[in-house]
């Protein structure tokens, strides 16, 4: 799948938009913003600013100027709800104070308000058209819901006493649904009467419920292949989890674990073949809660650190005090000592002794004056020490400040990063088709026709474009290719390039096409059996062999004569039919020998 951004347009307000519709039949936008202004434009009508219409994809994407179709201006709060009738050109909006306005396409093919309404006792949750277009649904979140006509007329109202979320029309408008914001949907007949419930997963059940949609057109011809059963019914949760269900009474739901940890928006393509589901990576908030977290952390291991070097500097200099403190009180014991010694002996002289305690003093004295040196140095030594801790300590704190800057700035660059919006595309079966980063914050988007998508961000609306790969393969001077009559049903044209003949075939539930140098596989899903079929054909659209297998097939390719299959546990190798050996070129030589024979 392939998606890029086409048009930027600015909106005549300075302030933000909050929601965005586009009509699929008249290609037009209608947005709203937080003054309180719906703008309608028309994307056709749109001009670069040198008035011309764009003619290049950078020529669009750098303009600045567009047609205005008509600016209404009734509301005074953000807008909140903007839901389009594109079968009856009617418009529902609805604002924070809850005030309700219709507006009507006149014959001046302008929009007026119709109907304004404000109930002012609960918040109006969700508001809803039918399939067809004839109905309307107005849901408040105290449990009461009124459903009227198209013409402005009630038909039905209910109360269900508990706290809703969300309402929603079965395709042929015979079911409504409408959500609690947790554990349960309510199932109601067309008249308003509940029919049934659907319970939700036990593991799902505390999870609050984001959006509820269910693709189908209005089926009331019964054309064949417009409504199959499909997983066509999506249940958003708001911690990033989809389930898709055929219906309400459907047992093997399709579960879907996004990345996403806040589902904002999600909607399905016009054809039903895809989902797109806006949301956010990561909330501003927790990533400023988990930085001061972490800086928190950081200061309290350093004071810490600092608290420990200090608690050890004290410790050794007290062992080092008493250290010195018994070294010298060992000598000066030694020298009372001696001189208890020289004065008891008897038959000494005087001289003697007094040499002897002469000799003694001036020992001390060099003894003392050794200890006074060896203490004066043990100082100097741990001064110097001291000043080698503090540049340690001074080094180690601007190390630790780079650090926490450094992580700072990261996190600034997350934070902007983060703050894009995230558009996630998946199929019917739950398979990711493709990943678009938004360049900026998203507000709401609107799918429209011919695969665009209107996106709502800030004083911007972005026109984007979503398009599937295209089914096709080459062989033989032969195009094979493939395009969509309705759900699941296909035309497929075998075009011959040198003499511009065709010939076509009608394919249900097709998967792809692939081609070898003379052949081509057709690979449809087989519901019924659970299977999956290789149709092989030649170049003229003739069927060759048929091959079925029971897994889903994920990789595959083919040459002259195999057809190699894999899932994510198996591989399969299959040889079929109609091989076709090529006629071997001989050399000179041969051919001379067999002319001369």
């Amino acid at each position: 799948m392939y998606c890029s951004i086409l048009h930027r347009i600015t909106t005549n307000n300075s302030a933000s938009t909050t929601e965005i519709e586009s009509n699929q039949k008249t290609n037009c936008i209608a947005f709203g913003d937080s003054s309180g202004y719906l703008e309608i434009i028309d994307i056709n009508k749109m001009e670069n600013k040198s008035g011309s219409i764009p003619q290049s994809k950078e020529e669009s994407f750098v303009q600045q100027r567009r047609t205005t179709f008509q600016v209404l201006a009734f509301h005074k709060m953000p807008i909140n709800k903007l839901r389009w009738n594109s079968t009856f050109e009617k418009i529902v909006t609805v604002d924070d104070s809850n005030s309700l306005v219709v507006w009507n396409k006149n014959d001046n093919d302008l929009y007026n308000s119709q109907m304004v309404n404000n109930r002012g006792v609960s918040k109006i949750v969700d508001v809803r058209w039918s399939k067809s277009g004839r109905q309307i649904s107005f849901l408040y979140e105290d449990g009461h819901i009124y459903s009227g006509t198209v013409d402005g007329k009630n038909t039905w109202f209910n109360n269900f006493e508990e706290e809703t979320s969300f309402i929603e029309y079965s395709p042929n408008d015979d079911k409504i649904l409408i959500s609690k914001k947790k554990e349960k949907i309510f199932v109601l007949a067309s008249s308003g009467k509940q029919i049934g419930e659907i319970t939700l997963f036990e593991s799902i059940k505390n999870f609050e419920i984001a959006n509820i949609s269910w693709w189908g057109k209005n089926n009331e011809n019964n054309i064949e292949g417009d409504n199959q059963r499909k997983k066509h019914l999506m249940i958003a949760f708001k911690n990033g989890i989809i389930i898709l269900v055929d219906d309400e009474t459907d047992e093997n739901p399709v579960v879907i674990k996004t990345e996403l940890k806040k589902i904002t928006k999600t909607q399905w393509e016009v054809d039903g073949l895809c989902l797109a589901v806006l949301g956010e990576i990561v909330d501003n908030d927790e990533i400023k809660e988990e930085d001061e977290d972490d800086k928190d952390d950081k200061d309290s291991k350093v004071n810490d650190k600092e608290e420990k070097k200090e608690e050890d500097k004290e410790i050794n200099t007290k062992e080092e005090k008493s250290k010195k403190s018994k070294t010298i009180s060992k000598r000066s014991s030694m020298n009372e000592n001696n001189n208890i010694n020289n004065i008891s002996k008897s038959g000494m002289i005087e001289n003697n002794n007094i040499e002897n305690s002469g000799m003694i003093e001036n020992k001390s004295i060099e003894k003392s004056g050794m200890i006074e040196n060896n203490s004066n140095n043990n100082h100097t030594e741990e001064k110097k020490d001291i000043e080698i801790e503090n540049n340690k300590k001074e080094k180690t704190a601007m190390i630790e400040n780079n650090s926490i800057n450094n992580n700072l700035n990261i996190t600034n660059l997350n934070i902007n990063s983060k703050n894009k919006s995230l558009i996630l595309f998946y199929n019917v079966q739950g398979e990711l088709l493709k990943r678009f980063v938004c360049p900026c914050q998203v507000n709401s988007f609107s799918w429209g026709n011919s695969s665009t998508l209107a996106l709502a961000a800030d004083k911007y609306i972005y026109i984007a474009f979503a398009k599937f790969k295209y089914k096709w393969t080459y062989l033989n001077d032969t195009i094979v290719f493939a395009y969509l009559i309705s759900d699941q049903k296909y035309n497929l044209i075998f075009l011959n390039t040198l003499n511009d003949t065709k010939q076509c075939k009608l394919v249900y539930n097709l998967i792809n096409v692939i081609s070898s140098d003379f052949y081509c596989a057709i690979i449809q899903e087989a519901k019924e059996k659970k299977e999956y079929s290789f149709m092989i054909t030649n170049n003229f659209c003739n069927v060759l062999d048929t091959k079925l297998v029971p897994i889903k097939p994920i990789l595959y390719d083919m040459n002259n004569q195999f057809i190699a299959i894999s899932d994510t546990d198996y591989v399969y190798v299959l040889q079929y039919r109609g091989y076709y050996k090529p006629p071997k070129k001989g050399n000179k030589k041969d051919k001379d020998d067999k002319n001369a024979d």
